[in-house]
C-alpha cells in the first residue's frame, strides 16, 4: 500500500495561509501601508480600482530596500522586525510576523519598485504565484511603490465572496481611518477609480480626528491624559450631550498606537458615562493606551485586533478614572474627588507602580436599545404625577424584563386564527411610564413594551406591501439634501435600489450628498433627514449574515421609525396600539426576536396581596 501523506507545495500552503491574513481587499491595505508606516514613511498615496479587487497600489516615500530584501521580502516568515522568540514582546512595529507579503504575493499580481537614499537605481520586481518573473533595476526617488492587481485571481471560490464594490469600500475606508487617525504627522492621500476621496496633510492629533470622523466631532472633544510608570492613557472622548445612537461605530481604541478590539476597555469607557447618557446612546473616542509591551500579548490573532493584558483589571480600572476625571475637570460630570476615589487609588498604577496583580474582572453586560424616530404622529404631553408610584416597583423591569415581587409568565403561543379569541381584552389599556401600556385581558394583565409592539405592527405592514410590489411613496413638497460621511455614502449607494422599491424616492447629488424626495406612504412626514441618517447608522450596526440585506433595512426603518420608548400617547393611541399587536402572527416578539410583552396572572396578584 502507498504512503498517503505528503508535504502540500507550497504555493498551496502560501494560499491556505492567505486566507488567515488576507481575507479581503481591506486586508492587503492595512499590511501595505503598514508596512509603509513602519518604512518611517512622511507620505503615503493609496491607489483603488473597483474596490481593491482589481488594483490596490501603495506609494510611499520610506526608506526603501535593497536589492537582496526587495526579493527576500516575498519569502515566507521573512521580517526585518524580529531576531528572537523574546522580541515578540517588546514589539514596537505594526508588521512581525513575515506573513503579509507571501500571502499577498500568493492570491494576487505583485509589482514591487524600491530604492534606498544610498543606491544609484531601484530594484523592479514583478510576483506571480509566488515565482518572481524578473527583477530587473528602475530609475525612480526613494521609497516603495507596490501595486497588487487582481486579488484572488487564481482562488475564484475566496473572490467570488467578496461584496459588492460599495460594501468593500465601506470596509476599505473604515481600515483607512484606523491608519490615518493613529498617525496624524504622515501625509495620506486615498484615490478610487481616479476620484480623489481623502487628501489628509500633516497635523495634530485633534484636527486629525475632526478630518476623518466629520466636522461634527469639532467642539464636542474633550482630551484626556493619565500616566503613570506603567500605563498612560491619552486620546478625545466626546462630551455627553454629543453621545448618539448613531456613534458606535466611531469608536476608536488603540494599544501602543495599534488598533485593537476589546471589550474590557470599551466597557469601562461606556461605564465613565454612567448616569450621564440616556440609555441607547453610545459615546465617540479616540483613545490611546501605552503600556509596556512586556505586559501585553499581541500575537493572539492574524488580523493582530486582538490584545491580551497581563492585568486587565489595573487597565480597566485606569482607563475608566482617566476618562471621568477628564469630564469631570470640564464640569461635564457630576464632581469627583479623585483623593479619596477608592477605583483611582486602588490601582496599582498609582498606589504600587512597580506590582502587577492577577486577578480577572467581571464585565457585567447590559442590553442597550438604540433610540428611535416617531413613526406615528404622536404628541408628546406632560407625564402625570400619580405614574412615578410604579416607578420603583417597574425599575428592575426596564433592565431586566422581570416584574418586582410578580411572577410573570411567557404568554401562551396560539396560531393566526386562534390569536382573537385566545387574547380578548377586558378593560382600558393605560400607558405608564411613558413606555409601557397595561391591558386587562382575559389571561391575565398585560405588560406590553409601547414601542416594540409598534415596531411590529410597522414590520408586518411593510413586509405585506413590500410581497405584493414596491410600496407606494408619498412625495415631499420640497426635497431634502442630506449630507453623509465618505465611508457612509458607499452604504446609502448600496441600499439605493432596496430602498427605493420599500417607498423612498433617494437620488444621489454628488459630493456624498442625497436628495429625499419620498418616503414609504405608511411613514409619517416630519424628520426625514434623521431617519436616512438613523437607518444607515442603524444597518451598519445591525446587519447580520444570516438575514438578508432587504429584511436588514426592513427591521432598521422600523427601529427609527416606531414610536419612542419615552413618548406620552394620548388615548386614541393607546388603544391603537392594544388593539392591533395582537392580530399579528408573530405577537409576541419583534424582528429583532425582543420579547415584546409579559402576562401577570391574575391569581399571582390574588396571592400577592392574601
Amino acid at each position: 500500500m502507498q504512503d498517503i501523506i505528503q508535504l502540500l507545495p507550497d504555493h498551496i500552503s502560501n494560499q491556505i495561509a492567505a486566507s488567515e491574513v488576507i481575507q479581503q481587499p481591506a486586508s492587503a491595505i492595512k499590511e501595505m501601508v503598514e508596512n509603509a508606516i513602519d518604512a518611517k514613511a512622511t507620505k503615503i498615496v493609496i491607489i483603488l480600482k473597483d474596490a481593491g479587487r482589481t488594483l490596490i497600489q501603495v506609494n510611499d516615500n520610506g526608506i526603501g530596500m535593497s536589492r537582496t530584501d526587495a526579493r527576500m521580502c516575498f519569502e515566507k516568515h521573512a521580517t526585518s522586525k524580529i531576531r528572537h522568540f523574546d522580541d515578540l514582546f517588546r514589539l514596537s512595529t505594526n508588521g512581525f510576523r513575515g506573513e503579509a507579503l507571501a500571502s499577498i504575493a500568493a492570491i494576487a499580481h505583485i509589482e514591487l519598485k524600491t530604492k534606498r537614499a544610498i543606491d544609484e537605481v531601484g530594484t523592479s520586481i514583478v510576483i506571480a504565484d509566488s515565482k518572481v518573473i524578473s527583477q530587473e533595476p528602475v530609475s525612480m526617488q526613494e521609497g516603495t511603490q507596490i501595486l497588487m492587481k487582481n486579488l484572488f485571481y487564481n482562488v475564484p471560490a475566496r473572490r467570488n465572496f467578496l461584496k459588492t464594490d460599495q460594501v468593500e469600500m465601506k470596509t476599505n475606508l473604515a481600515e483607512f481611518s484606523k491608519l490615518a487617525i493613529v498617525n496624524p504627522s504622515i501625509d495620506f492621500t486615498l484615490f478610487h477609480n481616479n476620484v480623489e476621496l481623502y487628501r489628509l496633510l500633516p497635523s495634530n492629533q485633534q484636527q486629525r480626528i475632526i478630518e476623518v470622523l466629520g466636522k461634527k466631532t469639532q467642539g464636542t472633544l474633550v482630551p484626556i491624559m493619565e500616566e503613570s510608570d506603567i500605563i498612560k492613557v491619552s486620546g478625545y472622548v466626546c462630551k455627553p450631550m454629543a453621545a448618539h445612537s448613531r456613534t458606535r461605530s466611531q469608536q476608536y481604541i488603540f494599544v501602543n498606537r495599534r488598533y485593537v478590539k476589546n471589550p474590557y476597555i470599551q466597557s469601562a469607557i461606556f461605564g465613565a458615562y454612567r448616569e450621564m447618557i440616556a440609555v441607547g446612546d453610545y459615546p465617540y473616542y479616540v483613545v490611546f493606551i501605552d503600556i509596556d509591551p512586556k505586559l501585553i500579548d499581541i500575537n493572539v490573532h492574524p488580523a493582530k485586533t486582538e490584545v491580551k493584558f497581563e492585568d486587565e483589571q489595573l487597565v480597566y480600572g485606569f482607563v475608566q478614572a482617566a476618562v471621568r476625571r477628564s469630564l469631570t475637570q470640564f464640569n461635564l460630570a457630576p464632581s469627583l474627588d479623585f483623593n479619596t476615589d477608592r477605583h483611582f487609588n486602588d490601582l496599582d498604577a498609582v498606589a504600587n507602580p512597580g506590582a502587577i496583580r492577577k486577578q480577572n474582572i467581571l464585565i457585567e453586560n447590559s442590553s442597550l436599545v438604540p433610540n428611535g424616530r416617531t413613526g406615528l404622529s404622536f404628541t408628546r404631553q406632560n407625564e402625570q404625577n400619580w405614574q412615578t408610584i410604579f416607578a420603583q416597583s417597574l425599575q428592575s423591569e426596564s433592565q431586566t424584563g422581570e416584574l418586582q415581587g410578580m411572577q410573570t409568565t411567557p404568554v401562551e403561543m396560539f396560531t393566526n386564527e386562534e390569536v382573537s379569541q385566545a387574547i380578548v381584552c377586558s378593560g382600558k389599556p393605560i400607558q405608564i411610564l411613558s413606555k409601557y401600556i397595561l391591558v386587562p385581558s382575559n389571561i391575565g394583565l398585560l405588560v406590553l413594551d409601547q414601542r416594540r409592539a409598534h415596531e411590529r405592527i410597522l414590520y408586518d405592514e411593510l413586509i405585506k406591501l413590500s410581497l405584493k410590489s414596491s410600496i407606494p411613496s408619498q412625495r415631499l413638497l420640497f426635497p431634502i439634501a442630506v449630507e453623509f460621511s465618505i465611508q457612509d455614502s458607499f452604504i446609502v449607494e448600496e441600499l439605493l435600489n432596496d430602498l427605493n422599491h420599500l417607498g423612498f424616492d433617494i437620488s444621489p447629488m454628488g459630493n456624498q450628498a442625497f436628495a429625499i424626495q419620498g418616503i414609504p406612504s405608511d411613514l409619517s412626514t416630519g424628520g426625514e433627514r434623521e431617519l436616512l441618517i438613523d437607518l444607515v447608522e442603524n444597518f451598519k450596526n445591525n446587519f447580520k449574515a444570516k438575514q438578508s440585506k432587504k429584511e436588514t433595512i426592513l427591521i432598521s426603518i422600523c427601529k427609527v421609525s416606531s414610536i419612542k420608548k419615552n413618548q406620552v400617547l394620548n388615548e386614541s393611541e393607546i388603544q391603537f396600539i392594544a388593539d392591533n399587536i395582537f392580530h399579528r402572527e408573530n405577537y409576541y416578539t419583534t424582528p429583532s426576536n425582543k420579547p415584546i410583552f409579559y402576562s401577570i396572572n391574575y391569581q399571582d396578584i390574588e396571592r400577592h396581596f392574601n
